[in-house]
């Protein structure tokens, strides 16, 4: 998340004088991404939620446009989500929703639906995240602002590759990593390269080069708390499916304590079920049921509430003090306490229930655009990585129409490259292995490493230096 952060507040410094653009990313939003980042870099979630609510409640005094309100409520949207306040998160979506519909604010639109769609997945209804999801994603394509759109299209991209992921459809996903990874290189979407090449390909040169790369982020400074927690949670995943169980109990004890640290249900449960797993493997039945037994408790507090417990609680405390009392008191207590019981049950069940009927209201309608939207997104990535791996004529000038700011810095740099080098640096910027170009271009990895290293010449890069790396970074630099 961090890298997509800097990129933003990059842009605002080229961007601000633009200001007077539908889509503009403004100063007054800058400076509330910049002050909530430190507070979710050290999990302080509810503080950050507070100092937000706060800041946009004096929009007057703190320069703030109606634009810079809404920016404000979506971020405000976020952090309800994150310590798991989903009623007036999704209460907040649906206010912002109707003040954003008859306007053309492209990238405030792209972010309600992108908040809806972490919701959804949170909440676990993975369907409705991919269609929250597209739909950003349509509406940061339709942004004319280049820099605020590829920053935003690298997060939906990365976030489509993780929903597809979470369905178990990895052939989606691994499209929607390579679709982000031409913003960036590739950090929350690491988890699902790992399990594209150790289940799909099983290619052991890529299983290890994605590896190596998630290691490299765990050691990154200043990584967002959530950021490492997933990233670490993956390290442990990989180590069980590789039959590496001390390794993998090292990760996903690392994984709890962060969970335990933020106390977040959602986390909570998913280092649960690969704890339970772990367990089932080594054969340790009854840490598997504790760790089971813990789960259900988990799940139960979590669709219950807390404030019925604590009601609860303050009923058993008040039947003690008065134990002494007539008996017709305790009677009387406990006759309240079931009809108002029973009132909170039955109120909680109307809400849910419609709750579900808007919900289910939204995938028919959603339904309809997904498929669609679907093509529209990957169809013309698809040609060029289809193209890519048949060895087509056609491929770079395919390559050319679908990431033409990229290539139109490659070909600035005047280095005289032949066509084959031209089609090795876009072969690179897809990600692709040594192995992979040279199963796709029908000659042997050595091949493959001496093109590299004479285009490393040409262009006059370090040898200690990521080709791979250098490249994606040229259209920025």
């Amino acid at each position: 998340m961090q890298k997509y952060f800097n990129v933003i507040i990059f842009a605002v410094l080229q961007i601000f004088s633009c200001a007077n653009k539908s889509s503009a990313f403004t100063e007054r939003q800058a400076f509330m991404l910049e002050s909530l980042e430190e507070f979710k870099r050290t999990g302080n979630y509810e503080r950050g939620l507070k100092w937000m609510e706060t800041f946009i409640e004096f929009a007057p005094s703190n320069n703030l446009s109606k634009n810079d309100v809404i920016f404000g409520k979506i971020e405000i949207v976020n952090l309800l989500r994150i310590i798991e306040n989903y009623e007036v998160s999704t209460q907040l979506i649906h206010e912002v929703e109707n003040e954003l519909r008859n306007t053309d604010q492209l990238f405030l639109k792209s972010r309600l639906y992108q908040s809806a769609a972490r919701l959804y997945n949170q909440l676990g209804l993975i369907d409705l995240a991919i269609l929250s999801n597209l739909r950003a994603i349509e509406y940061a394509i339709q942004d004319t602002n280049s820099q605020i759109k590829s920053n935003q299209l690298g997060q939906l991209y990365s976030s489509q590759a993780i929903y597809h992921a979470k369905q178990n459809d990895l052939t989606k996903a691994i499209l929607y990593c390579y679709k982000a990874s031409a913003y960036g290189e590739p950090t929350k979407e690491l988890p699902v390269y790992l399990e594209y090449y150790q289940n799909t390909q099983g290619s052991k040169d890529s299983v290890a080069f994605y590896y190596n790369k998630l290691e490299t982020q765990l050691q990154v400074q200043n990584q967002p708390i959530s950021t490492k927690f997933w990233l670490t949670l993956a390290a442990g995943k990989y180590h069980l499916r590789e039959g590496n169980r001390d390794k993998a109990f090292i990760f996903l004890k690392d994984a709890y304590v962060i969970s335990e640290n933020l106390n977040r249900v959602y986390l909570k449960v998913e280092i649960l079920n690969l704890l339970a797993l772990y367990y089932k493997e080594i054969q340790d039945q009854n840490q598997e049921l504790k760790v089971l037994s813990d789960l259900i408790k988990l799940k139960n507090n979590h669709f219950i509430g807390k404030s019925n417990f604590m009601m609860i609680d303050q009923y058993e405390e008040a039947v003690i003090d008065n134990n002494a009392t007539k008996s017709q008191v305790y009677v009387v207590l406990l006759i309240v306490f079931v009809i108002f019981a029973s009132a909170l049950i039955y109120m909680r069940l109307r809400k849910v229930k419609k709750r579900v009927h808007k919900i289910n209201s939204e995938v028919r309608i959603l339904e309809e655009e997904k498929e669609n939207l679907e093509r529209k997104v990957l169809d013309s990535f698809n040609d060029v990585l289809e193209a890519a791996k048949i060895n087509d004529p056609a491929f770079l000038a395919k390559f050319k129409e679908v990431h033409s700011e990229f290539w139109k810095a490659l070909e600035s740099l005047d280095a005289d490259l032949t066509q084959e080098e031209y089609k090795l640096c876009a072969f690179l910027y897809l990600n692709f292995t040594t192995k992979d170009i040279a199963n796709f271009t029908f000659v042997q990895s050595k091949t493959v490493q001496m093109k590299k290293y004479r285009l490393r010449k040409k262009l006059d890069i370090e040898t200690n230096a990521d080709l791979t790396a250098w490249l994606k970074n040229l259209k920025d630099n």
